[in-house]
């Protein structure tokens, strides 16, 4: 009985290992990605920041003409093909690396954007940032972190069972509520989003 407790623990310690480098596997994927997004901006400004700026000119003047529920909308809408993604290829053996480069391209626009603000407008953009940009993509980075590592998790979880190196266990109802989880994060992120937008936009001018 004792070594049965033994073995029992080292399972559970080895499953705690995995799932914490997991984790960190994620949150370097994440963090590589908004470095990569400022890299790629300083070296391609030339390139990308004139049609950035375009971009972002005419995203700043169509908020005047758009409701409070148009603008929340838009902002959740646009993480809704990633969430399907994600945890489409979070019920697949082979997801993982899938769910690694989706979560990196994700977020490889933040570091674009938040290179361009304070690139072209200094101050004015770091205020910007601070007030309008930075509060609900802190939540979408939580959002994304949590959802990539539900989807890894469970990728990798199905692929052991086929394997035969676990046996299968009902987890899909976990899976299911740590995805639906993810979603309201996601969900919160979009309504930060839209508060600090139609709070503090009218303060700035670009």
């Amino acid at each position: 009985m004792r070594i049965s407790a033994v073995f029992s623990s080292d399972i559970i310690n080895k499953e705690r290992f995995i799932k914490d480098k997991i984790l960190l596997f994620s949150f370097v994927v994440i963090a590589a990605g908004i470095i990569s997004g400022i890299i790629l901006f300083v070296f391609a400004n030339n390139l990308l920041g004139n049609e950035i700026s375009d971009m972002f000119s005419d995203y700043f003047t169509a908020l005047a003409d758009k409701t409070k529920t148009e603008i929340f909308t838009g902002m959740l809408v646009s993480s809704l093909p990633y969430v399907i993604l994600m945890i489409l290829f979070g019920t697949s053996a082979y997801g993982t690396a899938v769910i690694a480069i989706i979560s990196f391209i994700k977020v490889i626009g933040l570091g674009i954007l938040s290179s361009f603000l304070y690139s072209s407008y200094a101050l004015k953009g770091i205020e910007y940032s601070f007030l309008v940009f930075f509060p609900g993509k802190f939540i979408l980075i939580l959002s994304v972190l949590f959802m990539m590592n539900t989807c890894i998790n469970n990728s990798l979880e199905i692929n052991r069972v086929l394997k035969g190196e676990r046996k299968a266990e009902n987890s899909s109802l976990r899976y299911s509520v740590k995805v639906a989880t993810a979603v309201v994060m996601f969900v919160f992120s979009a309504l930060l989003d839209c508060l600090m937008t139609v709070s503090f936009s009218s303060l700035f001018s670009f």
